[in-house]
């Protein structure tokens, strides 16, 4: 008889009993993308940048016709905003010490400004074509030449001649013995030009005159320890690092005298504050806003008003347990809501509100995929990310070290993981998403037809059925898939028995298609041309293929491999197969 097996539109589904499944689920989806309508073939990665080490942050500034994009490494912060997949970046700001930086963008009466934080390096403040330390000094530039010793931030430089003394808060390296040294208030004279400076443990020669970079100054705290930066009713927060303790700046500034805000006598578990955000319950910005602290522990703080410094305009409204967070950039804005990358899952803040803790599993938007997601977190859950790709309707979670990316339809909340578009860290830029190695590059990803040069091999694996005939013993010996695309591309198509997921070998990709060739040019045999439907969307459905299958229950597994420049316009949308049913088993 035949069978028709929708494409799996509810994606990777666990949460369920094998023997029912669901027939809108996976037991296996890799290198697909569930849609509303069926499971399109992931685009691949294409190299778009390359630093100086391992890349353990992404941050973008956005302003109108200015638009800028920063990887951090352990040593440095770099501005990647050309793009450029050939050249390595100069670094912006080196010496550091830490890559894990947070950043947050805020407009004020003198423009939109980034300010960067990590809890071990000044915090750095980008203007829109400058990027400069925040200390509690303002910032001058002084280059240098000649260098024998590398110089430190945090040092104190000293003029052989003038006796001029400064503060270290920052370097930028042009060369191997020349940059720019970054300094705090100059004390005891003036820094002359061609004389020698050292530090404790730098020494160089001065090549040419101070000159001032940045006036903007944070005091109260040293911007050193801030770990994480958050924006709530148009005021920057911070998180002091290893503390209970948040940090307040006046309202609408990037600088000024920071308060302090205890949480100690709130939280009862212990720890420290690992970040905050604010919880838009109208999915917006207005006056029924929340900020939020988040601790170590899986403790949550919730406040309301606008100034902590007035008792009658700010509250808490109370506190709550959501399992321990799996890192300070494991956290989303989904509408009206917060969802919170915990050991227990991906929670939303509205559920920790209504629910007990114990509960809070069932509730997270990871309920289908939690033995992916416990193993997952075993094993890399640690500095995790998360990132709405709105343009693309996707929630991405980056686990570091992992091979794979968890991804999730916005939509539906179908789950499938993506073994190419793996990293450290993510970032969105002009629209597309972006992603850090350790090998110092970064990846466009969902972008060509394979990852930087090796094939894509997209693996699903529908959920097991049979077919309505628990008892009886079944064969399969034919299938077809019905599918959109543009043009042809390589797949097969095979039987998994039983609840053992199988994959034969893939299959081999078919020469590179383009639409562009020109008559006379291109390598024989290389190139073919590409068979473009007049609408994607009327569909295709493909000849029956031999398949050879037998068991109780049956699933069939399809395979597509992509290729070359161009992404794979290819969705899935079913596969029919012949099943012949044998005589009842006792």
């Amino acid at each position: 008889m035949p069978v028709r097996v929708p494409a799996p539109v509810k994606g990777l589904v666990e949460n369920l009993p094998a023997v029912t499944g669901d027939p809108l689920g996976a037991e296996w989806l890799e290198g697909f993308v569930p849609t509303e309508r069926g499971i399109r073939v992931r685009g691949g990665i294409r190299r778009a940048a390359y630093v100086d080490g391992a890349v353990k942050s992404l941050h973008r500034f956005v302003e109108a016709g200015n638009n800028k994009f920063f990887a951090a490494t352990s040593s440095a912060l770099y501005d990647i905003s050309d793009l450029n997949p050939v050249h390595q970046a100069a670094p912006a700001s080196s010496g550091l010490t830490s890559g894990d930086w947070t950043a947050q963008q805020i407009g004020t009466s003198g423009g939109d400004f980034l300010i960067f934080v990590n809890g071990s390096d000044y915090a750095h403040l980008f203007d829109g074509s400058d990027l400069n330390p925040q200390a509690d000094q303002p910032i001058s530039n002084l280059s240098y030449d000649g260098c024998t010793s590398d110089f430190s931030p945090g040092e104190t430089v000293a003029g052989a001649i003038s006796g001029a003394t400064a503060l270290v808060a920052g370097v930028v390296t042009s060369g191997s013995t020349s940059g720019t040294l970054k300094l705090g208030t100059v004390t005891g004279g003036s820094f002359q030009d061609n004389e020698a400076i050292s530090s404790a443990g730098g020494a160089a020669i001065v090549d040419g005159v101070v000159s001032p970079a940045s006036a903007i100054t944070i005091s109260g705290v040293s911007t050193r320890n801030l770990s994480h930066a958050w924006v709530y009713q148009n005021r920057l927060f911070f998180i002091e690092k290893n503390t209970l303790r948040a940090w307040y700046l006046p309202t609408a500034s990037i600088g000024g005298a920071a308060l302090d805000l205890s949480l100690a006598g709130v939280f009862q578990k212990g720890g420290s504050l690992l970040f905050g955000a604010t919880w838009a319950l109208d999915s917006g910005s207005g006056l029924d806003d929340k900020c939020v602290f988040v601790s170590t522990e899986g403790e949550v703080a919730i406040y309301s008003g606008s100034d902590p410094s007035n008792a009658s305009s700010w509250s808490l409204q109370g506190r709550y347990d959501i399992g321990k967070p799996i890192g300070k950039r494991a956290v989303m804005r989904a509408g009206g809501d917060l969802l919170i990358a915990t050991d227990d899952g991906i929670v939303p803040l509205s559920e920790a509100l209504q629910r007990d803790p114990a509960a809070l599993s069932l509730a997270a938007v990871t309920s289908r995929i939690r033995d992916t997601w416990d193993k997952t977190v075993l094993d890399y859950g640690r500095d995790v990310e998360i990132l709405k790709w709105t343009q693309n309707n996707l929630m991405l979670v980056q686990f570091p070290g992992s091979e794979r990316m968890l991804t999730a339809n916005l939509l539906t909340g179908a789950w499938a993981t993506q073994g190419g578009w793996r990293g450290n860290c993510m970032g969105e830029y002009d629209g597309a998403v972006f992603v850090g190695r350790d090998d110092g590059r970064i990846y466009q990803i969902d972008d060509t037809g394979e990852d930087d040069g090796v094939d894509i091999v997209a693996q699903a694996c529908m959920s097991f059925s049979d077919f309505g005939n628990p008892t009886s013993f079944k064969r399969a010996s034919l299938a077809k898939v019905a599918f959109n695309a543009y043009g042809d591309f390589a797949y097969s198509v095979s039987i998994s028995e039983d609840y053992r997921v199988q994959f034969p070998s893939a299959p081999d990709p078919l020469p590179d298609q383009t639409d562009q060739l020109v008559w006379g040019f291109g390598n024989w045999g290389n190139k073919v041309w590409k068979r473009k439907g007049a609408n994607p969307r009327q569909g295709r459905v493909d000849l029956w293929r031999a398949v050879s299958g037998a068991g109780h229950v049956m699933a069939p597994v399809l395979q597509v491999t992509s290729s070359g420049f161009e992404k794979l316009d290819a969705e899935i949308l079913a596969i029919d197969i012949v099943v012949v049913g044998g005589g009842r088993v006792s």
